[in-house]
């Protein structure tokens, strides 16, 4: 098994302006490509759409079912099914791309070496 991270980007959807990043940490098998774990994820959430709890979000959902729907809907028993395994829990921390993490007022005028 070997664990791979999944990122979905949402760029300014219908949720307001800016960028919003989701991941989730998979296990799927070495073998499989990148395009095999897409199928995966693309079968397991078809077949979470065809049992009741499926249908009735996908229905709240005006019709659709995105990745983010599949990493809050898609229960476990369903994934490892189609050869998807939660990874461990890793701990994510957002931060803004643009925050400074050096000011002008903290430079000082001797310049040290890098060590």
């Amino acid at each position: 098994m070997k664990n791979i991270t999944l990122i979905a980007m949402e760029n300014s959807a219908n949720h307001g302006l800016g960028v919003n990043f989701c991941g989730d940490q998979l296990s799927v098998s070495n073998s499989d490509s990148k395009e095999d774990v897409l199928q995966r994820i693309r079968d397991a959430a078809k077949e979470y759409c065809n049992t009741k709890n499926g249908r009735d979000t996908f229905t709240r959902n005006c019709n659709c079912f995105n990745y983010g729907d599949f990493f809050i809907f898609v229960p476990e028993k369903i994934l490892r099914r189609h050869g998807i395994y939660q990874a461990a829990i890793i701990e994510t921390i957002d931060v803004c791309f643009d925050e400074q993490l050096v000011l002008e007022s903290d430079i000082n005028d001797t310049i040290e070496e890098s060590r």
